[in-house]
């Protein structure tokens, strides 16, 4: 039986030290979106700790700690490790570019932006997310079915040699098998 569940807006975490540009990306995004802000690295690697949202986007040329190095100390957290980060900045040198995306950001989008674009390229990071988190629970699901098929085997050969067994299967650890 199917049942419809409608679907939590996911969160955005802008991280910009200019209000006008936390205002325009609010705008743009926040009809879709849940949007938090910080205003530097310092408070968006505390916002994000608290409560990590599905996104971030990044400016890089904040006071306090720019946005290269609060994207290396996302990457550096179990906790924030895997949030999508998409650089939003003025910097168009390549050299930055290049240095965005070594230290772990999956896109970079150059101010002034086009609205369309910005939208797309959010959508594309989100599309990804969820399939990578559709591919776990896969991944997962055939961890578990491998688990009870090794269950089974061992059973069928204890069985084989006159041997009674019993298995707790417990989250897919195989481990928790007892022989008597």
């Amino acid at each position: 039986m199917f049942y419809w569940k409608p679907m939590s807006k996911k969160t955005i975490l802008v991280v910009d030290d200019t209000p006008v540009n936390v205002e325009i990306l609010t705008g743009i995004l926040g009809g879709t979106y849940n949007i938090k802000y910080a205003t530097n690295g310092i408070c968006a690697l505390k916002s994000a700790q608290r409560n990590p949202p599905q996104l971030i986007l990044l400016d890089i040329m904040m006071p306090e700690m720019d946005g290269y190095e609060a994207c290396r100390r996302f990457r550096e957290n179990p906790d924030t490790s895997e949030i999508p980060i998409i650089f939003i900045t003025a910097k168009t040198e390549r050299k930055d570019i290049v240095k965005g995306f070594e230290i772990g950001g999956q896109d970079y989008v150059t101010k002034p932006f086009n609205p369309q674009k910005l939208l797309a390229r959010v959508q594309t990071q989100r599309d990804s997310q969820d399939k990578n988190q559709e591919l776990w629970k896969v991944i997962t699901t055939q961890n578990e079915l491998n688990c009870i098929q090794m269950a089974i085997e061992m059973s069928v050969k204890a069985a084989n040699m006159g041997v009674q067994v019993r298995f707790g299967i417990n989250s897919g650890d195989c481990t928790d098998g007892s022989f008597g």
